[in-house]
């Protein structure tokens, strides 16, 4: 009965669609008092008063963001006219379906990627980068069927073009460094290739002109093994506790870590950037005055994470750097 099916990072909760193309979606959770599950209804939201943006039909691709509260999916829309009859086009939403703090599932809230689509536009296919929660890629159709793979920070609403695809869908997916970006493209003789491209560090961008990865197949999907830090998602195998804040935030010169526990040994501290990259680390620093100082009037002002590691402990900080 089921058509597609996504899992989270996780491993605890599954998503599916069922062969019947209704506006839902279905997610099965797996924890320790059995499996619950929970059917959410595909609805556009309004934005603004007396404009529709049509019936959500039924959805095709899914992916769990790495929190595994967020699901993006793109659906088939159908806007009804007396006059015009049906016009039917390919959006991209975001559904919260799970609370993390509560494990609990969610209501449901439903955000699109764009609030307004030109006429005779459709976009589809999208994927999450492995790194940042807030990058993703995906397949842009205009209305004359021709079809580019752009990039978007949701964060900023900043878009970018990083490969036009003649007639073809790219359903891209990224590396598990997010600095190349797999799509399918044409081959010879009707056939398909699996192109790669290099990303520049914004990784909505293209840093040079793409090559085939793998000839004579589709449909890629890039993985891999092994911990990693989110700009805004611990690692899942790690304990998960409050264990320091920081005050005078925001701040343009120095922050102060105040440590809310005894910890024995050294702390391990890392300044992230909004998009998960390492730009500053401070190894083997005593936690024992409850205190930590971090000098960071040497960064750009901007949004930035300090992870805290401690032996199987991680917690992860948000601060503002002004001018």
């Amino acid at each position: 009965m089921w058509r597609n099916a996504i899992i989270s990072k996780d491993g605890f909760k599954i998503a599916a669609l069922t062969k019947e193309k209704v506006n839902e979606i279905i997610v099965f959770y797996f924890g320790s008092a059995g499996t619950v599950d929970n059917t959410f209804e595909l609805y556009n939201p309004t934005y603004s008063n007396g404009v529709t943006t049509g019936d959500v039909n039924f959805a095709d691709a899914m992916e769990f963001d790495a929190t595994g509260e967020y699901i993006v999916y793109d659906a088939e829309n159908e806007i009804k006219s007396s006059t015009a009859g049906s016009i039917s086009y390919w959006d991209i939403s975001f559904i919260k379906v799970w609370n993390n703090s509560s494990k609990t599932f969610s209501l449901g809230k439903i955000e699109k990627l764009f609030t307004s689509l030109p006429e005779n536009v459709s976009v589809g296919n999208p994927t999450f980068s492995k790194n940042s929660p807030y990058i993703i890629a995906f397949d842009y159709i205009d209305e004359n069927g021709d079809v580019t793979i752009l990039g978007s920070n949701t964060e900023t609403g900043e878009v970018k073009s990083i490969y036009e695809n003649g007639n073809n869908l790219g359903y891209p997916n990224y590396s598990s460094k997010d600095n190349k970006l797999l799509f399918d493209t044409e081959g010879s003789f009707f056939s398909y290739n699996v192109g790669i491209v290099n990303l520049k560090t914004n990784k909505i961008e293209p840093s040079a002109n793409p090559t085939v990865f793998i000839a004579g197949k589709r449909w890629a999907v890039w993985f891999s093994n092994g911990n990693r830090v989110l700009s805004e998602t611990d690692n899942t195998d790690l304990k998960e506790t409050a264990i320091a804040s920081l005050v005078n935030n925001p701040t343009s010169q120095s922050l102060d870590l105040i440590i809310h526990q005894e910890l024995k040994g050294n702390v391990g501290l890392e300044i992230l950037n909004g998009m998960g990259q390492q730009v500053s680390s401070f190894s083997k620093i005593s936690a024992a005055s409850g205190r930590i100082n971090l000098d960071v009037s040497g960064l750009p002002s901007g949004t930035y994470f300090l992870s805290i590691v401690l032996d199987t402990t991680r917690e992860t900080l948000k601060f503002i750097k002004q001018q």
